[in-house]
């Protein structure tokens, strides 16, 4: 789903695997979290990458504290639905491989208008 599909659910999202590091990523992120749902964060390079190095690391550093579990230069490189409310995804960081089980799938990967 995108952005525009998570603001117009009519159920929990419960855990959200969120994949991008742009503004809209690291935001909605943050609202699920403050909404008290379990949050993966995902992102192949560095998250907020045009704003300021520092800033960047106190924002993402901040998410972490309050619970948000973000992990980068990692991929997702397949998803399996399991049964009708959740889906294991492969990641894949750094070369290593791991499985995490979530019940939304969130793409902030940027858009062609």
């Amino acid at each position: 789903m995108t952005s525009d599909d998570l603001f117009s659910l009519e159920e929990d999202p419960g855990k959200t695997l969120v994949v991008g590091g742009g503004f809209v990523a690291v935001e909605c992120a943050g609202f699920l979290r403050g909404l008290g749902k379990e949050v993966i964060m995902i992102n192949r390079s560095k998250f907020l990458r045009t704003m300021d190095d520092d800033m960047t690391f106190r924002i993402i550093d901040d998410m972490e504290a309050n619970g948000v579990q973000v992990l980068t230069k990692t991929v997702p490189t397949g998803a399996k639905k399991l049964g009708d409310k959740s889906f294991e995804v492969e990641l894949m960081t750094n070369g290593e491989k791991q499985k995490v089980e979530v019940n939304t799938i969130l793409l902030a990967i940027g858009r062609s208008c």
